[in-house]
C-alpha cells in the first residue's frame, strides 16, 4: 500500500481528499479510500434521492477487501455505471470498476490491480497449474479442491469474503485471473517495483471487462511512476495465459 500511495502522490497530487457526495450532474462522487462508513453514505444518498443516481464517479486507491466487495455488490445490484476519475486501484479495480453496467474512462484515468484474496504468500508464483486451478474454481466458487492443493500457500486465511469475491466476478463474467496475472513469474519483474499493473483496452475486453466507454474517445493512462514504468498487459502478453487455459475471450 505504501508503494501505491506514493504512486498517487507522484501521479495525482491534486486528488488527496476523501469525500462522498452527489454532484451537479446527479452522479454519486466517491473520493478516497473505500470504507464501510463511506459506503453507507453513498447508499443513503442513493436511497434519499428522488431521481436515483445512475452513475458513481470514483477516484480511490482501494481499501479493505470487504468494503470493496460491498461497494461492488451494491453497484451491480443497482445496475449503476462507474466512471473512473483520476484513478481506481486495488479493491476499487477488483470489485467496483468491473461491476459497472457501463464503465467510463477519461483520457488519463488509471485502473490498477495488485492482487486478490487468492494470491500466493511467496511471489512471484510460477505454477501454470495454479492458474488453471483458479480458473476452475472461479466457475464453481467451490474452494475445497483449490484449498486442499494450495491453501497453505495462500496469503490470506480463507473467509466468507472469498465466496463473495468469487460470486461477484462470476456473475459479472470477468475472468478472476485479472487480479493475479501480474504476479506470475513471466511478468513479475515488470511490476514489482511499482507494485501493480494494468491492462490495455483490448486486454480488458479479453478478460471479460466489457462495456468500456472512453469519454474523450481516447484512453492514455500514465505510463510511468517517476522513472518506473507501469506494466500494461496487451493481447500479446496474455498469449501465455491463453495457452494454459482457454477461457479468455478472443478479442475483436
Amino acid at each position: 500500500m505504501k508503494i501505491i500511495f506514493f504512486l498517487l502522490l507522484v501521479s495525482f497530487p491534486s486528488v488527496v481528499y476523501s469525500k462522498v457526495f452527489v454532484n451537479d450532474h446527479g452522479h454519486i462522487e466517491y473520493h478516497g479510500v473505500i470504507t464501510e462508513s463511506k459506503n453507507v453514505t453513498a447508499f443513503t444518498l442513493f436511497e434519499k434521492s428522488n431521481a436515483k443516481p445512475k452513475r458513481i464517479v470514483i477516484s480511490s486507491s482501494g481499501g479493505a477487501v470487504e468494503s470493496g466487495i460491498q461497494l461492488g455488490e451494491w453497484v451491480r445490484e443497482n445496475t449503476l455505471d462507474v466512471e473512473v476519475g483520476e484513478y481506481c486501484i486495488s479493491s476499487c479495480a477488483n470489485y467496483v470498476f468491473i461491476a459497472g453496467k457501463d464503465k467510463f474512462l477519461r483520457r488519463s484515468s488509471f485502473v490498477g490491480w495488485h492482487g486478490s484474496l487468492l494470491q500466493m504468500r511467496q511471489l512471484p508464483f510460477v505454477s501454470a497449474s495454479y492458474l488453471k486451478a483458479v480458473d476452475d474454481y472461479s466457475l464453481s466458487c467451490d474452494l475445497s479442491e483449490l484449498r486442499a492443493r494450495y491453501g497453505s500457500q495462500f496469503e490470506f486465511p480463507v473467509s466468507s469474503n472469498h465466496l463473495r469475491e468469487c460470486v461477484l466476478l462470476r456473475e459479472l463474467g470477468v475472468d478472476y485471473r485479472v487480479m493475479i496475472l501480474g504476479q506470475h513469474s513471466d511478468h513479475y519483474e515488470s511490476i514489482k517495483h511499482v507494485g501493480l499493473w494494468s491492462y490495455s483496452y483490448d486486454a480488458l475486453k479479453a478478460l471479460g471487462v466489457n462495456n468500456i466507454i472512453l469519454t474523450d474517445n481516447i484512453w492514455e493512462p500514465p505510463l510511468y511512476v517517476g522513472d518506473q514504468k507501469i506494466f500494461y498487459f496487451d493481447i500479446n502478453s496474455l498469449a501465455f495465459f491463453k495457452q494454459k487455459k482457454a477461457r479468455f475471450i478472443q478479442s475483436g
